[in-house]
């Protein structure tokens, strides 16, 4: 065990991601209900701004539930838990995304 595994113990490193992957998997389908009929026609970059506005919310509660529980050191780290959990979140609706657009028929814009 170097240095640097004993330092991320102390600090909970290994919490923080296990965490962060348990909330996004609870979070995931609510989520892709709140922004699935949006983002469809969205790019890539204003379909995961959209992904993280909209799932923000849900993913604090799920977090605040989750580390109710924790000890003091993972919720002292309450703020990077929640941004890794709204990026796995992202990493998990993109592909239902790629998917949907591949099925959805194309929208008319008007010029």
């Amino acid at each position: 065990m170097g240095l640097l595994d004993v330092v991320n113990r102390l600090r909970g490193e290994d919490g923080v991601q296990k965490l962060a992957e348990t909330t996004a998997v609870h979070c995931i389908d609510e989520v892709w209900e709140r922004v699935v009929g949006r983002i469809i026609n969205m790019r890539v970059l204003e379909a995961r701004g959209y992904i993280r506005a909209r799932g923000i919310r849900l993913i604090r509660a799920s977090v605040d539930r989750q580390i109710s529980s924790q000890p003091a050191l993972i919720r002292m780290q309450r703020s990077r838990l929640i941004n890794q959990a709204v990026d796995i979140v992202i990493g998990m609706v993109m592909p239902r995304l790629a998917a949907a657009q591949q099925t959805a028929p194309p929208l008319a814009r008007a010029a």
